[in-house]
């Protein structure tokens, strides 16, 4: 809730009250905390020069074989690794509550990594609805290798959960010059065609001043104009958060 050493609760809330924005549950922190620990209590140079400079996200070659950063928050890959897992998850939805006044019923992991024993827990913590892109990576505990996973919208698993794909790509600061616009509504269409929401997938990054004024400017500009011709092309179009996506589509849907 703060950026930039700017106090943005104010804002949050008056965008959620305002139906803006409807947070959902991500991470805690969008970092593999015990990797990170691990790798940094080891004088690993690249990461202890990181971490003077106030930074941890650098492409490295870690202590893991499967893992050349450390973004992947839920990438655990033995048992122990899952128990302290499950842990700071249980302190990132209740820190989400505390926040928010609210639980989060959706829930995406970071960089599209999780093992499938997760999906249990997450069910106890009444997360009904799980998003990802066609693939997932899920790390094999106590293995040392990872699958790959496929869904599809809809697919539910054994515990009653319904997974959602993002099928829309809009990521104006990948490449400023790219026709993110035209792309997207033709991803847009695609969905439609086979009576399909369109999940935009999109960060934070296009839209933030921290790095670049001129990347947000633009990609605040791309992003009104995808919006004005979407609307322009489908004019009954609904926009929803992940949850509301979910109760519409699945409403007898429990975990």
């Amino acid at each position: 809730m703060y950026y930039q050493g700017a106090d943005l609760r104010t804002i949050w809330k008056y965008g959620i009250a305002n139906g803006f924005i409807k947070p959902q549950f991500h991470a805690r922190e969008h970092l593999n905390v015990q990797l990170w620990m691990r790798d940094l209590k080891s004088n690993f140079t690249t990461v202890r020069k990181a971490f003077k400079y106030h930074f941890f996200a650098q492409n490295v070659v870690t202590s893991s074989a499967l893992q050349k950063h450390y973004l992947a928050a839920y990438a655990a890959e033995t048992d122990a690794e899952f128990l302290v897992l499950k842990d700071i998850i249980a302190d990132g939805l209740n820190l989400f509550q505390s926040f928010f006044g609210f639980r989060s019923e959706s829930f995406i992991a970071a960089n599209y990594v999780w093992p499938q024993e997760l999906e249990s827990f997450l069910a106890n913590k009444k997360i009904r609805f799980i998003q990802s892109q066609r693939g997932q990576i899920a790390p094999v505990l106590n293995l040392n290798k990872r699958k790959n996973l496929y869904h599809y919208f809809g697919q539910k698993n054994k515990y009653n959960q319904r997974f959602f794909l993002r099928n829309v790509l809009f990521e104006p600061y990948i490449n400023q010059d790219y026709d993110w616009v035209d792309a997207a509504l033709k991803e847009i269409g695609n969905a439609f065609l086979f009576n399909q929401p369109a999940i935009i997938c999109s960060h934070r990054i296009n839209y933030v001043s921290g790095m670049s004024v001129e990347n947000r400017d633009k990609s605040l500009f791309k992003l009104r104009s995808l919006l004005k011709a979407a609307l322009k092309k489908w004019p009954d179009v609904r926009f929803m958060s992940s949850d509301q996506l979910g109760r519409h589509c699945f409403p007898s849907s429990t975990v």
